[in-house]
């Protein structure tokens, strides 16, 4: 059976404003436990944490990087922690090619002797080759006068008459660094120099990688104007970093209890920079990962949790990767399609305590970037928002970039989501009157930096951050019931999967401890129901003259802008009678519109909808197995007239959902470091 929430949906806070009940018969006692570890988690609960990174930093060299005796510790320490909480845990072992950087200089010889500055000129790129070179740079197949069009250096023959032992200056554009600087080598380039591409939002500084360690020659990184300024030119370079293959290890770790073939994942990665020991980043994220793992040790969960310690998230989102797709080389395998399926969310916690931080949610419904998550991560989206909500706490979205561990697991359609407190990004003003801190400084102006120690840590931001990944984890691990829906009700297993996916949480907010299945279903209620379970995108237009006072606004333009409804007073439509109850016939066409259900609209399957307008969309309706009729066991007749209850609305929406494919937008799998390696 598929145990993965595959229509998770957007979560109304307006439904719910307290913790979720869980399981029928212990209404009271639940909330009181989420209570309580909420109470007993703060920033306390984690600073020892990141007191024992910080120190097991300091006894190697000051860092933390995965291939070093100080990641090895800290995954030790992990695994030491969660065993004696009482998990499972397990390593997965596997080679990468690490990367250190040491030091650089860069300076032009002829004929304008200028020295370069480092982080300012120019940067080394991740997996550079190491030595000193003074030569010409020779430029390579440049496209300056339409730089969109740049394929420099992505093909040997771009280097036909390159004179050897110079310096190979390329333009960015087409293809991979690795492949450009792959190439320069062949043609026995001494070094080689990337500039930036020249076009809108490729024309600054940036750091890139080469992906891996298969090159030895020196590479460099600058913006468009230097780059173009650098031809023939003399140059001096000099880059002194560590470039080879190592072993490091993710971290896993299991709770007893919990369904095996239904799983929340929760993680981040354990890794820092070679440049600091990484308190913020990610310490912070880890050792919060640690407390609430401590925290949960003793709850009874109804998926199974898996936590997650990622190694070499720090060149390129390796170890996460490992995990997700394996690697064939090293016959490692990855995820398997039954293991996909029994994943309900992945939970990602990256930098959670940034000293000028914001309070960042990843925009799992897209909304505010424009790229959302496979259905579900609105909802995770919006379970952190209801806790922000609680607490009256300020929160904005950050942006699903790619960048941090959830992407694989994005790119293999789990539901993803979690916490940002932000990187070398700038704070605006609008986020200094929510937060405070300084607008145009960074969000954290240690990052990835010697500096990012014990002492770079904003245990204000670590403080309610632990909470939110408690609440979540909590919320997403345990199963919402109701006290009058019995096991033996007949829509039981309809209702129940309606409450897991969140596209309902009850009828008497903020308790929630009811469904109230009998009662009729509106039609506003109706709008919210399939706006959820269709992620339907929100509507900016303002449809309906008749729904400005309904708390289903929002709702009812999403689903009128999707031509799911075109109103209740025709031919005008100009209203929508929120508060009408929604018929049997009614229902019919609302699925087969939201669905884009197909099939024989003159079927006549039963006796006594002849006189209804909905007439095809109910035989529609009953070819798509979503209904067979309302008269068993002759079933006859559909009763187009009857009003929908709450308990067979679930019904009709759950069937709908077996029956038919519904998709989201993902992230692309091209997208993949894109940024970076390109």
């Amino acid at each position: 059976m598929r145990k993965r929430l595959t229509l998770l949906c957007a979560l109304a806070v307006l439904m719910s404003l307290t913790v979720i009940p869980m399981t029928a018969g212990a209404q009271e006692e639940q909330p009181d436990e989420l209570d309580a570890i909420l109470e007993d988690l703060s920033s306390d609960s984690v600073m020892p944490h990141l007191t024992t990174f910080q120190a097991i930093a300091t006894a190697n060299g000051d860092t933390r990087a995965s291939g070093t005796t100080g990641y090895d510790q800290s995954a030790d320490y992990v695994q030491t922690q969660m065993e004696s909480y009482g998990y499972t845990v397990t390593t997965q072992e596997f080679e990468f090619d690490y990367y250190q950087y040491n030091s650089s200089s860069f300076e032009q010889v002829l004929p304008d002797p200028t020295v370069y500055v480092y982080e300012e000129d120019y940067l080394d790129m991740t997996y550079s080759g190491s030595g000193a070179v003074t030569a010409d740079a020779e430029g390579v197949d440049l496209s300056l006068g339409d730089p969109a069009a740049s394929t420099s250096g992505c093909e040997p023959e771009d280097f036909d008459g390159f004179t050897a032992g110079n310096v190979a200056l390329m333009q960015r554009g087409t293809c991979t660094f690795g492949l450009k600087v792959q190439n320069a080598e062949d043609a026995d380039a001494s070094a080689a120099i990337i500039f930036n591409q020249g076009i809108e939002g490729a024309e600054d500084l940036f750091a890139g990688t080469l992906g891996s360690a298969a090159t030895t020659i020196p590479a460099i990184s600058t913006d468009h104007e230097l780059g173009v300024a650098l031809q023939d030119t003399n140059v001096a370079l000099t880059v002194d970093a560590i470039a080879e293959t190592r072993t490091t290890a993710n971290v896993l770790a299991e709770s007893s209890g919990g369904d095996p073939d239904d799983v929340l994942m929760v993680g981040g990665h354990l890794d820092s920079v070679a440049a600091g020991p990484g308190i913020n980043d990610n310490g912070s994220g880890s050792g919060s990962i640690l407390a609430v793992a401590e925290a949960m040790a003793d709850v009874e969960t109804d998926a199974k949790l898996r936590f997650a310690w990622w190694g070499a998230e720090e060149l390129g989102l390796i170890g996460s990767f490992i995990y997700t797709f394996g690697d064939e080389a090293q016959g490692i395998e990855g995820l398997s399609p039954e293991e996909i399926a029994s994943i309900r969310g992945y939970l990602n916690f990256d930098m959670v305590a940034s000293p000028n931080y914001m309070l960042g949610i990843y925009d799992g419904d897209g909304s505010s970037f424009g790229i959302s998550g496979p259905n579900g991560s609105d909802t995770i989206e919006e379970t952190f928002q209801r806790f922000y909500g609680l607490e009256g706490s300020p929160h904005t979205a950050t942006e699903f970039s790619g960048r941090s561990d959830y992407l694989g697991f994005i790119l293999l359609d789990i539901p993803s989501g979690g916490l940002f407190t932000g990187a070398e990004g700038i704070k605006t003003e609008a986020e200094e009157e929510m937060f405070g801190g300084a607008a145009g400084v960074a969000y954290d102006e240690c990052y990835h930096q010697p500096c990012d120690t014990i002492d770079n840590v904003n245990t204000d931001a670590l403080d309610i951050n632990v909470d939110a990944i408690a609440f979540t984890t909590y919320n997403w691990a345990v199963d919402p019931s109701f006290e009058d829906v019995p096991e033996d009700h007949l829509f039981h297993d309809d209702i129940t999967w309606l409450a897991r996916e969140r596209i309902t949480f009850g009828c008497n907010p903020p308790d929630n401890t009811l469904f109230c299945p009998e009662d009729s279903v509106t039609r506003g209620q109706m709008a919210a129901f399939l706006k959820r379970t269709m992620e339907v995108p929100a509507s900016e237009t303002d449809h309906f003259e008749d729904d400005d006072e309904s708390i289903f606004e929002d709702d009812i333009n999403a689903i009128a802008e999707a031509n799911i409804t075109i109103g209740c007073n025709p031919p005008d439509n100009t209203n929508f009678c929120p508060e009408d109850t929604v018929s049997r016939q009614q229902m019919a066409s609302f699925l087969v519109r939201a669905f884009s259900m197909e099939g024989d609209e003159s079927a006549d399957r039963f006796t006594d909808d002849d006189f209804s307008v909905h007439e095809g969309d109910i035989d529609v309706l009953a070819e798509n197995r979503v209904t067979i009729g309302c008269n068993p066991p002759d079933n006859t007749e559909y009763c187009p007239l009857d009003d929908v209850t709450r308990g067979q609305m679930a019904a009709f929406i759950h069937r709908a959902d077996v029956n038919l494919d519904v998709t989201t937008n993902v992230v692309e799998a091209a997208q993949v470091g894109e940024a970076f390696t390109r």
